[in-house]
């Protein structure tokens, strides 16, 4: 085999490599930033007070990252814990493709788990 042709295949295969990874793969921001627009979208408003939910303003306690491997170069999943105005927790969870999973959570199961950073709600008395 020519040396020359040796060098160009290895060139050749090392640009398809890294198209590969930094292209076709992408960098998981599409995901984290599809989640974030789901996410601030969320409104409920027709509940009592306590369970209202508005994204735009409920603050986010918890946000984690769920990544398609090891070397955490591509995020598949969004995970959140928030709290509405009245110091309700909602745990939210999208990949991104439009059908997040968004639920109210008991203040029993929030403060599991979120230990130190649980806020119990403020009572009215």
């Amino acid at each position: 085999m020519e040396p020359i042709a040796l060098l160009i295949g290895l060139a050749v295969a090392a640009a398809a490599c890294y198209a590969n990874y930094k292209y076709l793969r992408g960098d998981g921001r599409d995901v984290v930033r599809l989640a974030e627009d789901e996410f601030r979208q969320i409104l409920i408003s027709e509940a009592p007070p306590a369970f209202c939910f508005d994204g735009r303003s409920a603050e986010i306690v918890v946000e984690a990252y769920d990544y398609q491997d090891k070397y955490q170069t591509r995020v598949v999943c969004v995970r959140r814990y928030a709290r509405n105005a009245c110091g309700e927790y909602f745990f939210f969870l999208s990949e991104g493709t439009g059908r997040p999973y968004f639920k109210h959570i008991e203040q029993v199961a929030a403060k599991a788990a979120l230990g130190r950073r649980y806020v119990p709600p403020q009572s009215d008395s």
